[in-house]
């Protein structure tokens, strides 16, 4: 909840172009601040992907469930309720929750970029950790539609 108006207050400075030229000073925010910039936008990041991840559980959850009842009663009512009744469900679409995941990566950048010209550069044989290694890449998390057509469904 506390990111929202951190990310906001950066944007609008960026927008607006509050860039002071004094070293250490972007937007009026000093390392300190960039860095709780930078932590809160992880943290916001990775509940997104915790979230996408419960709705993706919770729809395989279903299709085991009926695989398993349809194993033991003989019937085949899997694909015909996945369709009917589980598809329709909320959790099961989310394009608002893939733009969030998109815009909280355009944050990090963002945020990044401004912290970039807060800290001093790291010196030679300092590791520092990557964005890929820090958050994730688009392409490491598993994506809905992977999953449904994992399962034989189109989304």
């Amino acid at each position: 909840a506390r990111i929202r108006p951190l990310i906001r207050g950066v944007w609008r400075s960026r927008a607006v172009g509050q860039v002071d030229a004094a070293p250490g000073v972007v937007a009026g925010l000093d390392a300190a601040a960039g860095d709780r910039a930078l932590a809160a936008c992880v943290g916001y990041y990775r509940d997104l992907l915790l979230l996408e991840n419960y709705a993706i559980i919770n729809y395989c959850g279903f299709s085991k469930i009926l695989k398993k009842h349809d194993k033991q009663t003989g019937y085949v009512t899997r694909s015909q309720f996945m369709r009917i009744c589980v598809a329709p469900q909320p959790f099961t679409h989310y394009p608002r929750l893939l733009e969030m995941i998109k815009e909280a990566e355009g944050s990090y950048r963002e945020i990044s970029a401004a912290a970039s010209t807060l800290a001093p550069a790291p010196a030679e044989g300092d590791e520092t950790p990557s964005r890929r290694e820090s958050l994730g890449s688009s392409d490491e998390r598993p994506a809905a539609a992977g999953a449904l057509a994992a399962l034989g469904v189109s989304p």
